[in-house]
């Protein structure tokens, strides 16, 4: 938990312990306590009790002996608290703040009872959050563990039945788990939660889950059992978003292999399928043959032996039937660079998209732009590497945004992250990932993801040398595959249990 984070959190229990019908409630440092030791190392809690303690002073100066020797603690409960959400406001994220809102409900709830002051109070907080009441009450009825009040499209379970428990909610069916996992989706920031009701020994990311607590599943996110199927991240997320989505695409290849002339490179022979909705990457050493196997799977290169077929379709036999369906961003620009921004994409759209009328057109480009951060740099001219007018993140997104235009169901991505800074290449990566949300297949040639980058992958297809294909899989799980074959004495920690991150 960051600790910008945790002081708010500090700072909004403290004011909470005076809001109830019988005064301050002398339970709350203990609560807190309890609380700290669920999130924090054994040596950190003491610390922040302190934290918690020096702001119970500051908003309860005369309970703890004090006089009112300070602008600030002549206020009301309700103008404190607007000034601590106005400085939260200005330092955390919105997922963030929805973080720090669930867990202010839960602090609340830890007794097992909610005044009516308690629930104002929880409600003027997500209004200074500009949490909707919608996810108010979805975010309330999650900690009471009153699933069924939950908004059907906003609520997942897992268990052994075969039908939901509530009818019409999402459902995942694992038939030896013991209990249930309830999963909410907060959908503005596209955050999910969970919690496990059952006596079976669960873990998240390798860490023990504990019964009935209230748990953050970040991207990447495995949940294991010794008698169950892992769950990924991706299977959630899936269920999500792709709940609405009426045609899939199925993209098939089998027994393929390609070879060099007078060489032993190429791709060995490999079967690989996958549905929309999915970020797939593609890594390996140099010369290990990432840009051949990308080239292949996109139809650029004719495999010698199997096929690739894309819904049934033979994408090199039957070219018309999946015509417009493929789109392949190169590594290289493919940018007019006296032109501005909207130039180039408003005259790639002329091209690829003529049966649109001009105001058609119009709205088509001013979205796209919109879409990938480019609208406030439509007016610059592009420039070269040498030359520049814009970075070399926006140059990737203008890239990309050139095949997105005509809408493609599989899009194909050589290199994106090449060549960018860290912050330029989670921004490409995660305007990848929203097209693999938003139902299309998305496959890309990357080397050396960072952990945010990596855990962002649904799968992976991994390379060795002279074109062997060597693992294909979770992200995750490819991280314990190869320690258990390097004999680690952790093998079975696919991340680092401190801070979550891994190392692909």
């Amino acid at each position: 938990m960051k600790e910008a984070v945790l002081n708010a959190l500090l700072q909004l229990f403290a004011i909470i312990a005076n809001v109830s019908e019988d005064g301050v409630s002398f339970k709350a440092r203990s609560i807190v306590k309890t609380f700290l030791r669920q999130h924090l190392k054994t040596n950190l809690i003491n610390k922040y009790l302190v934290v918690f303690d020096n702001y119970l002073e500051i908003h309860h100066p005369i309970l703890f002996g004090g006089g009112i020797t300070h602008h600030r603690q002549t206020l009301s409960d309700s103008e404190k608290l607007k000034c601590i959400t106005e400085e939260i406001n200005r330092d955390l994220l919105q997922r963030e703040k929805f973080i720090v809102f669930l867990r202010l409900v839960e602090f609340i709830n830890e007794d097992d009872v909610m005044t009516n002051k308690e629930l104002a109070f929880i409600r003027t907080v997500a209004d200074s959050f500009n949490i909707s009441r919608r996810e108010h009450d979805n975010t309330k009825n999650f900690v009471l563990n009153a699933c069924e009040a939950i908004d059907k499209e906003r609520i997942m379970v897992i268990d052994s039945k075969k039908l939901p428990y509530v009818e019409g909610i999402r459902h995942l069916r694992e038939k030896e788990l013991e209990g249930r996992i309830a999963i909410l989706h907060h959908s503005s920031t596209d955050t999910y939660v969970f919690r496990y009701l059952g006596e079976m020994n669960l873990f998240l990311n390798g860490q023990p889950i504990i019964q009935d607590r209230i748990e953050l599943l970040e991207h990447g996110s495995l949940i294991t059992g010794s008698l169950i199927s892992p769950v990924y991240y991706s299977d959630i997320s899936g269920k999500f978003h792709h709940a609405k989505e009426v045609a899939k695409i199925s993209f098939l290849a089998k027994n393929i292999e390609y070879r060099f002339k007078n060489s032993t490179n190429g791709i060995k022979k490999f079967n690989f399928s996958k549905e929309s909705g999915n970020l797939i990457g593609i890594m390996g050493g140099s010369g290990a043959g990432k840009s051949t196997l990308l080239n292949i799977l996109c139809g650029k290169l004719k495999p010698q032996a199997g096929k690739i077929t894309i819904n049934g379709y033979d994408i090199h036999k039957e070219e018309s039937e999946i015509e417009g369906i493929i789109g392949f961003v190169p590594q290289d620009d493919l940018l007019l660079e006296e032109l501005s921004v909207f130039t180039n994409l408003y005259l790639n759209a002329k091209l690829c998209l003529s049966n649109l009328s001009e105001a058609e057109l119009l709205s088509r480009v001013n979205q796209v732009l919109l879409d990938l951060d480019l609208e406030e740099i439509k007016d610059l001219k592009v420039g070269n590497p040498l030359k520049k007018f814009i970075s070399g993140g926006q140059r990737k997104r203008l890239n990309i945004a050139l095949e997105l235009i005509r809408e493609p169901a599989v899009l194909f991505v050589d290199e994106p992250t090449s060549g960018l800074s860290s912050s330029g290449s989670e921004k490409v990566m995660l305007l990848l990932k929203e097209q693999a949300l938003k139902g299309k297949l998305v496959i890309v040639n990357i080397h050396q993801p960072y952990s945010d980058i990596y855990k962002l992958f649904d799968r992976f297809l991994v390379l060795d040398k002279e074109g062997h294909i060597i693992y294909k899989g979770n992200p995750i799980d490819a991280i314990t595959y190869f320690k258990e074959l390097s004999n680690y004495v952790n093998a079975d920690i696919g991340h680092c249990v401190t801070c979550g991150n891994v190392m692909p």
